[in-house]
């Protein structure tokens, strides 16, 4: 009864997507299960702090609904899963300084106690409803998205992070976060690319050097008599100009966060394939879920890499959130 009364009354779902640098929020207004208005917004992080109108932001749309939930995609290295009948402690896991999730097929998420506190002071103390591990919104991809029979890993990848694990059927057999650290190059250092095999990047090198050869032609067209004297075939020139060199940006930007994922990707499978309390098999499939927009260098770079080629889907951790929450808030209620 409460359910179909709760129907008729407006609620706002927020979600708060926090990574290195600012916190990504989108939000829908929700009656009669239609979304009648979204909010889609980010957040600088200043010293370890939200902008302030992101809480000003909140208590403002809230006042536009009956009910306000928010909740947090966590962006913390101190959370890890095992499969339960595991011995936390040999993998350096005290449970009685984490909060423990039971997910199904018997494997568990821990975070560490430390990080809620520290999160909810990034956010200015704000009430958090619900909190999720991003190893929580990989799974959700992963039962929409499961490969049977073969043991697959599964990388969610984001821009600051990237959240792995490895299933066969039902049954986790590993998992692993990585939180990039943001002193590193934005790009990329030396040290980084010499660990990976770049080979099939060179490809990617050599489209935007094209493009940068494109960039210096264009700049001697004013010495050609094209009809336009008033002088506004410049500023379409101009304009020309700065949305190939965004474009470049962004391609350079992706190559540096592509590079960093395949270090974390590797990283990861040599952790599972070299610790004994693992009982590792080899793996037989990969499937990515790209929320960094790569284009097909991805597929080839995984291929080349691994000797498999992927299965790759968009992803969007805002909206893959907060299909999670709708969920499970309307189970609950």
């Amino acid at each position: 009864m409460f359910n179909w009364v709760r129907s008729f009354l407006t609620n706002f779902y927020i979600t708060v997507v926090i990574d290195d640098k600012d916190c990504k929020i989108y939000g829908e207004f929700v009656r009669k299960s239609k979304i009648i208005k979204t909010i889609k917004t980010k957040f600088d992080i200043v010293n370890s702090r939200i902008d302030p109108t992101f809480n000003k932001l909140i208590k403002k749309e809230s006042k536009n609904a009956y009910h306000s939930y928010i909740s947090v995609l966590l962006h913390t290295s101190k959370q890890w899963v095992l499969p339960q009948g595991k011995q936390y402690r040999k993998f350096g896991i005290d449970p009685s300084t984490s909060q423990i999730v039971k997910m199904p097929s018997g494997w568990s998420i821990f975070v560490s106690n430390s990080e809620f506190v520290d999160t909810k002071r990034l956010l200015n103390n704000i009430k958090m409803d619900l909190v999720y591990s991003p190893f929580s919104l990989l799974y959700e991809r992963i039962v929409q998205n499961k490969v049977d029979d073969k043991l697959t890993l599964y990388v969610y990848a984001r821009d600051y992070s990237t959240t792995m694990m490895i299933f066969r059927n039902d049954k986790m057999k590993f998992g692993k976060y990585f939180n990039n650290d943001t002193k590193e190059d934005p790009i990329v250092d030396d040290k980084v690319l010499k660990s990976i095999d770049t080979t099939n990047l060179d490809d990617i090198i050599a489209d935007e050097e094209d493009k940068l050869i494109n960039l210096e032609t264009l700049q001697d067209i004013d010495s050609v008599d094209v009809g336009f004297s008033d002088g506004s075939f410049q500023d379409i020139q101009t304009i020309e100009e700065d949305d190939e060199e965004i474009d470049i940006e962004r391609s350079v930007a992706n190559l540096g966060k592509l590079a960093k994922l395949i270090e974390n990707i590797k990283i990861g499978v040599k952790e599972y394939y070299s610790n004994k309390l693992y009982n590792s098999d080899f793996i037989e499939s990969v499937v990515i879920f790209d929320a960094i927009e790569f284009d097909d260098h991805l597929s080839e770079t995984i291929q080349t890499e691994f000797l498999i080629e992927p299965i790759i889907y968009e992803a969007d951790a805002n909206q893959d959130l907060i299909r999670i929450v709708k969920r499970e808030l309307n189970e609950k209620l």
